[in-house]
């Protein structure tokens, strides 16, 4: 079953217009600061509509990643750099989702969704 559930939701996200990209991405962060997280759902790229939009590694070059990600495009960094996502990673390395979160994940969450909110507001 999350098998399949990741395969639709890669297909959606491959498929989706930049502001539903986001729009999926400002939900997958609100569920993680509300704690409310699917089975199976972390933070890395394969869980990010903008990063499996986004990314592009096949050609090896870490500068081709990330091409028209809005994300990219405020901070002018790939891989998230110069957002909250990495304050997240670092408490999500820390507590175990699978049976609860921790205040400071949670708080860094919320940091990245109101991040993501304010890419929304700009367009």
């Amino acid at each position: 079953m999350l098998y399949e559930r990741r395969e639709s939701f890669i297909k959606k996200a491959k498929k989706a217009s930049k502001a539903r990209a986001l729009d999926m991405s400002i939900a997958h962060w609100k569920r993680h600061k509300e704690g409310k997280a699917e089975s199976g759902e972390g933070i890395y790229s394969d869980d990010c509509a903008l990063c499996v939009k986004y990314i592009n590694d096949t050609e090896g070059y870490r500068d081709a990643y990330c091409e028209k990600c809005p994300v990219k495009e405020r901070t002018g960094y790939s891989l998230c750099r110069g957002t909250p996502w990495h304050l997240a990673a670092a408490s999500f390395e820390q507590c175990s989702l699978s049976e609860d979160q921790s205040e400071e994940f949670r708080k860094a969450a919320a940091e990245m969704h109101s991040f993501l909110i304010s890419l929304k507001e700009v367009r």
